[in-house]
């Protein structure tokens, strides 16, 4: 009968053991996690994102201005900071959406899109790079982020400095 009691006792300690180094490797990987969580666009928010794009009713000089002002803006902001696993879906939707801008926007428009995006430090896709822990899947999906982020933000001001037509 001592034999169970020690028993009872032993798995008593071990599981209060197990519990305590469960404990400690959640809160080691909570607040010492070394990799950047980043939050951004999946699959399906970049398939809808195809669908904005196509959407889009101006014509690549129309937004032109304010690419070469946003591009202008970044290029500008990294002059002064001096600051330097593929998923085959994520591949396939991602060069489509550019493709799509591209098309959109023109060609010269969506390299100015794409250099600003690359250097923007304050972007998902530039701290990527910048902290150089970056996978294929996580810039692709950020850097399309950016851009819709960014080309929304431009084609608001663009639409904000229309001139208005009274009736």
């Amino acid at each position: 009968m001592g034999c169970e009691k020690r028993n009872k006792k032993l798995f008593k300690h071990i599981a209060i053991g197990v519990l305590i180094l469960v404990i400690i490797y959640i809160f080691v990987e909570v607040f010492f996690y070394k990799k950047k969580i980043v939050e951004g666009m999946d699959n399906d928010e970049m398939i809808n994102a195809n669908k904005d794009v196509e959407a889009w009713t101006f014509t690549p000089g129309e937004i032109s201005t304010y690419l070469k002002a946003h591009h202008d803006v970044i290029m500008e902001k990294k002059n002064n900071e001096e600051v330097e696993e593929s998923n085959p879906t994520a591949v396939k939707h991602f060069t489509s959406l550019m493709s799509k801008i591209e098309t959109k926007i023109g060609k010269e428009n969506a390299q100015l899109l794409s250099t600003a995006i690359q250097n923007d430090s304050d972007g998902k896709f530039g701290s990527l790079i910048a902290d150089q822990r970056e996978s294929a899947q996580e810039s692709y999906f950020a850097f399309a982020d950016d851009a819709m982020k960014t080309m929304n933000s431009l084609i608001e001001d663009m639409e904000s400095r229309r001139a208005k037509v009274k009736t």
